[in-house]
């Protein structure tokens, strides 16, 4: 939907368009394991597009083992056998992270609580938002659906329908180019150049402010 806009902007020799790679999903609870259930609630809908193989499903656990064991227990009544859905779980901090972060290299949507993790819409990534946690996250996702890179998710329970609507008609799309575009990537350079020399650079370009 989006292709030429994106070599427009990435240069074509940058773009290699992987259209055969299986839609991913990752869903990820807070730090205090909250939400979990939801996880649950999503993988039970799409269990036959995990199973026949269209469908990925990343549960996220953190550094929770409770929240390890429930999904754990999520894929052994939904798809036991399948590598299409997967736990992940690091014992520590720093491991979590780095796992993480290789994880979304792989992700297409990634599901969650519009906590810190909203950001991540600058990498191109549609936020699906479970409902907020405090107040931090109800003015993160006000920033989410103003930049047009978030929505709100509906039930949980019929992910199988409004999810493959919104795919398939573009909506998902549109919310992954509009975070590329409209939200900051690079807040820690930006930070240690005005440390240094004691101003903000003005770039326009989406691809580097």
């Amino acid at each position: 939907m989006h292709g030429k806009s994106v070599e427009h902007f990435l240069g074509a020799e940058h773009c290699r368009f992987r259209r055969t790679r299986k839609l991913t999903i990752t869903y990820a609870v807070g730090g205090a394991g909250a939400q979990k259930e939801i996880g649950g609630r999503i993988a039970r809908s799409i269990r036959s597009h995990i199973l026949d193989g269209t469908l990925r499903l990343h549960l996220v656990a953190g550094t929770r083992p409770e929240v390890r064991d429930y999904f754990l227990s999520v894929k052994e009544d939904v798809a036991p056998a399948s590598q299409d859905l997967q736990v992940f779980f690091s014992d520590t901090l720093p491991a979590y992270l780095e796992g993480f972060n290789a994880l979304l290299r792989e992700t297409d949507v990634l599901w969650t609580k519009p906590s810190e993790l909203s950001f991540y819409s600058g990498l191109g990534l549609p936020i699906i938002m479970t409902p907020t946690l405090g107040s931090q996250e109800k003015f993160n996702r006000r920033w989410l659906l103003e930049i047009q890179a978030g929505m709100r998710q509906d039930p949980p329970d019929y992910t199988d329908q409004w999810f493959f609507d919104a795919l398939s008609n573009g909506r998902l799309a549109e919310m992954a180019w509009s975070g590329f575009l409209k939200a900051r990537k690079f807040g820690t350079q930006k930070i240690l150049h005005v440390l240094r020399e004691g101003k903000m650079p003005a770039d326009t370009s989406p691809v580097i402010r």
